[in-house]
């Protein structure tokens, strides 16, 4: 039995560790060779720009998928946070102030927590941006990558630089959107 669960665990995680993305482009040795040459003339040339086209498009492929992956959850974390923000906001301009007007003595506890619920939601945005979890961070994120790959797949896309130099771009600009930034954020101080 504990074999089988050994067995299970370690399949598991061999799984978990498997790379995601098995459409990787590998370049032949010969587009290698084109692409280091100082001038590839002729068929070299080809052969050259084959291999840069494939570095292009899989820098695509991959900043694709992270920038849209990273809208996405830019998406839902501004839901949240509106959300958050319009529940506060009835709890604490219009369900408080109409319990308050209906009977105060009777509804006191109520008054009191719709009351908190209001003023517990902009605290609950605040922190939650502040943390670098709203919507608002992400797309800042999304900008900051889009700026560095376009930056990058401008030289890998002008036919007028050399191989070398646009394909050493495609893989800058593949590498800025896997290794983007990972921000550690913390909470600022109360002033």
């Amino acid at each position: 039995m504990h074999q089988n669960i050994i067995l299970i665990f370690s399949i598991l995680v061999l799984a978990a560790c498997a790379p995601l993305d098995n459409t990787k482009t590998h370049l032949s040795e010969e587009e290698i060779t084109a692409i280091n040459a100082t001038t590839p003339v002729g068929v070299q040339r080809e052969v050259a720009n084959s291999g840069v086209l494939k570095a292009i498009e899989e820098a695509n492929a991959v900043c694709s998928k992270v920038i849209g992956d990273k809208e996405i959850l830019s998406g839902k974390r501004s839901s949240r946070s509106l959300w958050i923000s319009l529940g506060g906001l009835v709890s604490g301009s219009i369900i408080a102030p109409v319990l308050l007007s209906a009977n105060a003595a009777a509804n006191a506890s109520w008054i009191a927590a719709f009351s908190s619920a209001g003023g517990a939601a902009n605290v609950a945005n605040q922190t939650i941006g502040d943390a670098g979890f709203s919507g608002a961070e992400d797309a800042k994120i999304i900008n900051d990558i889009s700026t560095k790959v376009k930056s990058k797949m401008d030289i890998a896309l002008n036919e007028t630089n050399t191989s070398k130099a646009r394909y050493d771009a495609a893989i800058e600009a593949k590498n800025e959107c896997i290794y983007y930034p990972r921000y550690v954020y913390t909470l600022t101080k109360a002033k």
